[in-house]
């Protein structure tokens, strides 16, 4: 998939962080939070984790419809991604179950799990509902991004616990 974006688009994926910790990339668990703008952002997600050697052990969270789509639902079923329903009950026990399996992986192998906390992609609709949610409850209003949901994020880091080395942040960006 990674190379056909790229092929198909020419699609350029850069990635900007301090020299000395790009050695640990791929070398240890870690959990990386990005901003969920587009649809296509989990294309260039994939590009970047490929480039720096984390797609093989690289998680996700979808949506379980998109488990049906031919080749990408079948290839993100193999590659263990996490699907939700948006059902609490059910996606609080999948999400579970799913980092306990990513972290019982044989020693040498490393989990990335790739997050975007908003859990939806940004559109003005989910903006304006995002900001009303802020001034209800007296948090600073988002600009650019949606509220991020904290559920789903504190039963990953829950999980995590113990397991993940680091935390990466990155905002993408698309030129």
């Amino acid at each position: 998939v990674t190379f056909l974006a790229q092929w198909w688009s020419g699609i350029d994926v850069t990635l900007y962080m301090k020299n000395e910790d790009v050695q640990y990339l791929g070398k240890e668990h870690s959990l990386a939070l990005l901003n969920h703008k587009y649809d296509i952002d989990w294309v260039t997600t994939w590009i970047m984790a490929e480039r720096f050697s984390l797609l093989g052990g690289a998680k996700v969270f979808s949506k379980k419809i998109l488990l049906f789509v031919p080749l990408i639902g079948w290839a993100w079923y193999f590659t263990e991604t996490i699907f939700l329903r948006r059902k609490w009950e059910h996606d609080k026990k999948s999400i579970r179950q799913d980092i306990q399996k990513s972290c019982d992986y044989p020693k040498g192998y490393h989990v990335t799990l790739l997050l975007f906390p908003e859990g939806t992609r940004y559109t003005e609709k989910k903006h304006k509902a995002s900001l009303a949610v802020c001034r209800a409850k007296g948090y600073p209003e988002l600009k650019h991004v949606l509220l991020p949901r904290p559920k789903g994020f504190l039963v990953s880091v829950q999980g995590l616990k113990g397991h993940c080395e680091c935390c990466h942040t990155a905002a993408v960006l698309y030129i």
